[in-house]
């Protein structure tokens, strides 16, 4: 009996401090899971808030200019973003500059300009349109046509002929929009 009464309070020091080891741990959860959530609960109001601010600019537009581009530097930019597309003087057939259209009852105007292109491949299309639609060019493609180029072949250097690279026709309309308010805001007169 001895034996046994000597050994209980081992016992219950050993199921104390396991407690109690048990109990901090816990306390450590619980400390690290309040701190998670106060982390959780700022982040989701920073989310609620740009939420908002993107409702509220989804229905403007991202690129707009305050005047329209004359028709000499429109065709100076497409031109431009040809060269940088590698495309021949050739290859460009037609700018023509269409006349500026009020987008439904808005504050802005599209300028539209249909472009037609030839004998293009379609990783310079794409150079050409990417060029045109960053930097001081921001052009977007509002409708784009490709027909299948007449295709020739080519004289290789050693002698054979081999078939060119698959060119396009390429018929497009360019877009960009002004800002045009209907009744523009007048001077302070007195």
């Amino acid at each position: 009996m001895n034996s046994a009464s000597h050994r209980r309070p081992w016992a219950y020091a050993v199921t104390t401090a396991g407690a109690l080891v048990l109990t901090v741990f816990a306390y450590i959860e619980l400390r690290s899971a309040r701190a998670a959530a106060s982390a959780a609960v700022a982040n989701h109001v920073v989310c609620e808030q740009l939420a908002g601010e993107i409702t509220k600019l989804a229905g403007k537009p991202s690129h707009v200019t305050f005047e329209a581009a004359s028709a000499t530097d429109v065709a100076r930019r497409i031109e431009a973003a040809a060269q940088f597309a590698q495309l021949p003087p050739r290859c460009v057939v037609r700018i023509e500059p269409q006349p500026a259209r009020r987008v439904g009852e808005t504050a802005y105007k599209e300028q539209a300009t249909r472009v037609e292109l030839r004998d293009v491949s379609l990783k310079q299309l794409i150079e050409f349109l990417h060029h045109l639609h960053s930097g001081e060019s921001v052009f977007n493609a509002k409708s784009l046509r490709l027909a299948a180029a007449p295709q020739s072949n080519t004289i290789a250097p050693n002698g054979t002929a081999s078939a060119s690279t698959e060119t396009w026709l390429v018929e497009l309309t360019l877009t960009y929009l002004i800002y045009a308010p209907k009744n523009p805001p007048r001077g302070n007169s007195k």
